[in-house]
This record gives structure tokens, sequence and C-alpha cells, in this order.
């Protein structure tokens, strides 16, 4: 993830627990030689970015097959790999828009107007779900010797995909209010609670959903790193990795490879701000008194 991004705490102690945390810089030739060399040495790769932000610094998925036949490449996008909108950039609320879960959940309530789905933010955490299984299942292809499962896989499930599935098989216009009384036996347990001392400090979060008898969740390396602390290389291997030879970038070369376009970005809302404020007929010097 880039640097100057930011994610809420809450859905990083979630969908970060027992994994590394770490940083490179595509821009420096070093980080992207060790980029290189944890895609050979990986099983899977998996990235959310729209199309071309991480192509363009040579990561395409030729190139990296090339560089290890057996990889597994998992692109999760909004609207998918493939059509008109493949290339554009979204999240779980534009998917759960898009396809048409939030107008059919609202009409379920009977409301004319688009409603959140049951639990709110249901597209990211499905949709992780759904890369696994498609994952997992390349995996016991490969397990079980079938023909062809040795080589590379692409796989690309999309938030839109997911939406669309629950509207179809999960009927969700049919979704109504869960309450125990009229629920009997089929009552909803409590959550179960996860509390653990990690380098973040005391972590209190809800334990993940799925509950396998045969392989229990576990959690053999660090439970929670802090953000981007870890070192680029594999739990567990010491391939020599080095943080001390690693020359970091200039402050002035950072800023001209990433604050360009935040500035632009940054004038572009401003003057957007500036056109709305026009359009109501408020004044800038009356704006900047309320300020």
């Amino acid at each position: 993830m880039y640097t100057h991004g930011y994610e809420h705490g809450f859905v990083y102690t979630y969908a970060n627990l027992g994994t590394a945390s770490t940083r490179l810089n595509f821009n420096k030739e070093v980080d992207r030689r060790r980029m290189w060399q944890l895609i050979k040495d990986a099983h899977v790769y998996i990235d959310s970015y729209r199309p071309g932000a991480i192509s363009k610094f040579g990561f395409t998925d030729n190139a990296m097959v090339d560089a290890n036949p057996q990889l597994i490449i998992c692109r999760l996008r909004c609207y998918g790999t493939t059509g008109p909108w493949a290339g554009k950039p979204g999240f779980d609320m534009q998917g759960s828009s898009s396809s048409g879960l939030m107008a059919v959940m609202g009409e379920a309530s009977g409301s004319r107007t688009p409603q959140w789905p049951p639990g709110m933010v249901i597209n990211d955490y499905t949709t992780g779900y759904f890369a696994a299984l498609a994952v997992q299942s390349c995996i016991l292809k490969r397990l079980r010797g079938e023909p062809g499962a040795a080589g590379a896989w692409l796989v690309s499930p999309s938030l839109t995909g997911t939406a669309m599935a629950i509207v179809r098989l999960f009927k969700s216009r049919r979704w109504v209010e869960f309450s125990a009384d009229d629920a009997g036996d089929a009552a909803a347990l409590p959550p179960e609670q996860l509390l653990a001392q990690t380098p973040q400090g005391l972590l209190k979060t809800l334990r993940p959903l799925p509950k396998m008898n045969v392989t229990p969740v576990r959690y053999e390396h660090e439970l929670l790193p802090a953000m981007g602390s870890s070192i680029p290389s594999f739990p567990g291997y010491d391939d020599g990795y080095d943080v001390r030879k690693v020359v970091p970038i200039p402050k002035h070369d950072l800023m001209l490879s990433l604050g360009r376009s935040s500035v632009a970005r940054i004038k572009s809302l401003r003057q957007a701000g500036i056109d709305f404020r026009r359009k109501l007929g408020i004044s800038e010097g009356l704006e900047s008194a309320r300020l």
C-alpha cells in the first residue's frame, strides 16, 4: 500500500491479523528488485490496485509468470478485469451501488431510496473470502495432480460481482430484520472476541468468522505488527536481506515522485469547492469568516 494512504484502525486490526506488513517504494530500483525476489519465491500474488498502477513499474501478469511459472495471481477489482469499466477504481460501496444491491435493499424495506445491506460493508470481506476460495481451489487441483494445474493461474474476483451474487444467489431482496424471538433455535450466537498483547498495544477485536475443526485459525508469527514495520521478506526465511544496505530515497526525489499528483488532486478539490460555493451564492469572504 502507498505510504501516504490511510486505513481505519478497526479494518487493519481485523484484516491484517497474522500477516507481516512492509512497504516498498517502486520508484526505487532497489525496492523493485526486492519485489521481484519476493515474486520468484511466492506461491500466490494478490493485489487490489486498478490496472496500470502496478504494471507501469514492470509487474505485469506475463512478466511475473516468466519469473515464476507456477505463480497464482489474484487480481481483485471493483468491476472485474474485463469490460468497459475494468479500468475504473472503486471500493465496497460502489460495488454495492452499481450492482443494484442497495436499491434492492431499499425495496425490501418498503422505501424508494437505496439502503445499506445488512452488515453495511460486506463486499470487501466477502470478496476476500471468495478470492481465498478461488486460490485454494487452484492449490487443491495441483495437489490432486489434475492436468494443467501445475502452471500459472489467474483469478479475478470483483466487488461488483460479489454484490451481484448476493442479490442473485442469496436473495437479498427477501431479507428482513432478524430477531431472536421468531428465530427459535436459529438465534445468532454472541460474537467471539480476541484479546491479546501485540507490538501495537492491547488488541481487542472480533475473532475471524470461519471456524474449521481440522484446520483451526492460528497465528504462527506476530499477531499484529505496526503497519509497514516488517522486513520485506517472507517470515521465517533468512535470505540475506540487510536493511542497512538500503539507501533511503531523498526527500526531494520522493516529493517529485509522489507529490505532484497529490498537489494536483488537492488543487482540483479546492477548485471544486470554490465552484460549488459560487453556485450556492456563498462568497469567499463569508465562507472564510465561518471557518
